[in-house]
């Protein structure tokens, strides 16, 4: 297990509200498409989609398959309030460039 997931499943306020599901897809949704760095040490860490959905499945505790959250849209978002936790809990989230942007084909892909 990751330190960050491991900070993720001893935050008190996760554990507190992870069983909303709007607060759970919140959740999923903010660690896709993202790199969480440690403020302290800089060391990086992310998750896939998939990884994602089935971190936030087993952290809720319900019988519900690993890709619950999968693909369920508006990957990548992330509230204010979980930025806000994520950098309580020592971990800042970036947004990752997807490689599948036009302007990287372009420059990468031929034809």
């Amino acid at each position: 297990m990751s330190k960050f997931e491991t900070a993720l499943r001893e935050s008190a306020e996760i554990a507190e509200h992870i069983h909303d599901e709007h607060f759970a897809r919140d959740l999923y949704t903010a660690l896709c498409n993202a790199e969480f760095v440690n403020i302290f040490t800089l060391e990086k860490e992310s998750m896939t989609w998939t990884a994602a959905s089935g971190f936030v499945v087993e952290l809720r505790g319900f019988a519900e398959d690993d890709e619950e959250f999968y693909c369920s849209g508006n990957e990548g978002e992330c509230p204010r309030n979980l930025e806000l936790l994520f950098l309580k809990m020592g971990w800042e989230r970036n947004q990752k460039v997807l490689k599948s942007d036009s302007s990287w084909r372009r420059k990468n892909w031929t034809n």
